[in-house]
């Protein structure tokens, strides 16, 4: 029996049979019965695996940073199917032979630093050379490479979200985990009092804050909600003759719950003694990006004008939404609030109640 022929045993050159012509098949069996020759690469492999003529490789530079990297995407080789990689197909770590990314390290490859996965590696045996450059010495360990694919499979590997003690069952690559973490339903966050008081000390998660408000503190009380994102409440005095306006310590009063379809606001307002202002602003539970996709409309009016009076409401606050992480300092430095005087309040009051005002938020509309 006769030793197989390298065509047989190279896997780069599996489907060369298929390349010839019913013609040229039958020249070959009407020749010598011998053994077939070994076919030159050029001859008998794909045209897909052979070296690119018009490509000018780069030298080998032991010196630069990137120089076993190829940064170059590489063709599907026939023989050895595509194995999934924890890494995205976006990476430049790809191996030479089968196009995918290693999924472990170490890393081999050529002298030009071509890469040649451990799978096709060993797939191939020791005939397989790369289909770059031609090198049969595939065997240089790549180690700037193999330091760069580790910080990518650190990055994309599946974790656990860090509040799956809290509930949360997601799971992503780490390097979607950190946006993830800013809007996950179950991050800790603060009771909606405590940027007034410190009564209550209450942390949990998102998901459960506004039960704590309904059945703690009533925050759903004292509003009627008239339409999608916007509510309506009055304010009430001392009394008739008295009012808190000419009170000479500050005040500052229960947030008021306000909800936009899944997102979750609160309705501030406080009164500065020594000032003589009061100071009104809405307050998203959510970061910064969710709270940019939101406008604000305070208006505060006479206390006669009903609740669907909105519109001719005679003091008026358009624009940004405070996140959750910002400080009351900081909502009033960037002027996301409507700073009243006590006069112009007092102005507003019939009986004993001192106004009426209006929150709501609505979402920011682009145009192109």
């Amino acid at each position: 029996m006769s030793e197989p022929s390298y065509r047989d045993r190279d896997p780069r050159c599996s489907r060369a049979s298929s390349l010839l012509t019913a013609d040229s098949r039958d020249k070959v069996s009407k020749s010598s019965p011998l053994p077939d020759p070994v076919p030159s690469l050029a001859g008998s492999c794909p045209a897909s695996i052979l070296p690119d003529e018009e490509t000018t490789d780069k030298e080998y530079d032991p010196a630069s940073p990137i120089s076993d990297i190829h940064l170059s995407p590489s063709p599907f080789h026939p023989s050895i199917p595509p194995h999934s990689s924890p890494v995205p197909n976006s990476s430049f770590l790809v191996c030479v032979v089968c196009g995918t990314t290693p999924s472990s390290t170490p890393l081999y490859g050529c002298e030009l630093s071509h890469i040649v996965c451990s799978i096709c590696r060993s797939v191939g045996g020791s005939l397989l050379s790369c289909p770059r450059c031609g090198s049969q010495d595939i065997s240089h360990h790549l180690t700037i490479a193999g330091e760069l694919l580790e910080a990518e499979l650190e990055k994309n590997c599946l974790v656990f979200c860090p509040y799956k003690a809290e509930g949360c069952s997601t799971v992503a690559r780490g390097q979607v985990m950190a946006q993830h973490k800013e809007q996950c339903l179950f991050r800790p966050v603060k009771c909606p009092k405590s940027m007034f008081s410190m009564s209550c000390t209450h942390i949990g998660p998102l998901c459960t804050l506004q039960q704590h408000g309904r059945d703690r503190h009533n925050l759903h009380q004292g509003v009627t909600e008239l339409e999608l994102g916007v509510i309506s409440s009055k304010m009430f005095d001392k009394g008739r003759d008295k009012t808190c306006c000419d009170d000479p310590n500050n005040a500052k009063f229960q947030p008021l719950e306000l909800t936009y379809q899944d997102s979750l606001f609160y309705c501030y307002f406080e009164r500065v003694a020594d000032r003589g202002i009061w100071f009104f602003f809405i307050r998203m539970f959510g970061n910064q990006e969710q709270a940019s996709m939101f406008k604000a409309n305070i208006m505060i009016g006479h206390s006669g004008l009903d609740r669907g009076d909105k519109e001719v409401a005679g003091l008026r606050y358009s624009g940004a939404v405070a996140h959750y992480s910002m400080t009351r300092e900081e909502i009033r430095g960037k002027g996301m609030v409507l700073a009243v005087a006590d006069e112009v309040l007092r102005s507003c009051k019939l009986g004993n109640v001192l106004f009426r005002v209006w929150f709501q938020v609505e979402e920011k509309t682009y145009q192109g």
